[in-house]
């Protein structure tokens, strides 16, 4: 079991290490360092079994400085903590209110031009302060939402329609093979 004061050095350097990935650089956790981490994403992860829904206040510790933690900084640190216990990369992306429409289509992952296109027809809001166009943050994660919630829900007729018709769970050999 770790000690607090374990666990806040680790959340510290989880956090530096992060902020280094900003520049574009994958924290990439060696094995050591993965197997370390795991206390940390431990302790971020809430228990499920608490009566209370309420977030308990997280605190950082580290030398003679102490600050409780906001909850949106404690669900990042949990996200960081919690792929690089499972030994995965972690990069941090810092982004701005509006983005360019490369970056915005990268954090789509579309191409630029079909990134144009969804703001010509008016799916995602953008501004023009100058010559080109800046996408709005809040509105891009607003457009992949809706499109997840889309497919969730043409991914569940597709289910209901092979269930209703006797193929869902067929492997596609059979399916090949007429067994349907």
């Amino acid at each position: 079991m770790m000690k607090g004061a374990d666990v806040g050095e680790l959340a510290t350097r989880v956090v530096e290490e992060a902020s280094v990935a900003t520049s574009g650089e994958p924290v990439v956790p060696s094995p050591e360092e993965a197997s370390a981490t795991v206390p940390l994403a431990d302790v971020l992860t809430p228990d499920d079994s608490s009566e209370s829904r309420r977030p308990l206040p997280y605190r950082l510790v580290g030398g003679r400085h102490e600050a409780e933690l906001p909850e949106p900084v404690v669900e990042v640190l949990r996200q960081v903590a919690s792929a690089m216990a499972a030994g995965r990369a972690v990069s941090v992306v810092i982004l701005d209110g509006e983005l360019t429409v490369r970056e915005a289509a990268e954090l789509l992952g579309v191409p630029r031009a079909e990134m144009l296109r969804l703001l010509d027809i008016g799916e995602i809001p953008f501004t023009r302060p100058r010559s080109g166009r800046r996408v709005r943050l809040d509105g891009l994660l607003a457009y992949k939402e809706r499109l997840g919630h889309r497919r969730r829900e043409l991914l569940d007729e597709m289910t209901a329609d092979a269930t209703a018709e006797g193929t869902y769970g067929i492997s596609s050999e059979d399916w090949a093979n007429g067994a349907a």
